[in-house]
């Protein structure tokens, strides 16, 4: 994954609770979103599956290993977490936000081994850090983790008016 996680929700729950102080990392982060364009484009030929986060790691993570028929096993530890997050949210809520959270736009791909010193000076070039958060495997599902039932934003879920 390129980045760190966990901005957008911890962004927005500073919001709710009545920050406005827009220079704040995490707000930044909310209100000011900026999608990994050039890191895309510049892992062409390299990444073999990508996708933005925006619906939350675990939810994103979904339509990667469903569209490509593989199971995932996660780092959990190795997800990088936004700036500020841990003092804003705790470690857990941290921890929490970035798995599930959404509103990041970071990219969530998979790339071959033989791929992977390339991608990441590719987007070292950009300034963009990449970072090994787990493997492709062939078991369904995704260990690591707590349980997918539990994962980010789900488009029209709720009660029809």
């Amino acid at each position: 994954m390129t980045g760190a996680l966990g901005g957008g929700a911890g962004g927005l729950a500073l919001w709710q609770q009545g920050e406005r102080d827009l220079e704040h990392p995490l707000l930044k982060r909310y209100l000011l979103p900026t999608p990994r364009l050039a890191a895309g484009q510049a892992l062409t030929g390299l990444a073999s599956a990508a996708l933005d986060i925006s619906d939350g790691l675990l939810a994103d993570l979904g339509h990667l290993r469903r569209a490509s028929g593989v199971g995932a096993e996660l780092d959990a530890d190795a997800i990088p977490l936004a700036e500020g997050l841990p003092e804003a949210l705790g470690l857990s809520g941290a921890r929490q936000a970035a798995i599930s959270g959404g509103d990041d736009y970071e990219l969530l791909v998979s790339i071959p081994q033989n791929h992977w010193l390339e991608a990441c000076s590719a987007l070292a070039s950009l300034g963009v850090p990449l970072t090994a958060i787990g493997q492709c495997i062939d078991t369904p599902g995704v260990s690591g983790v707590m349980s997918e039932s539990q994962d980010g934003w789900q488009h029209f879920v709720g009660e029809t008016p």
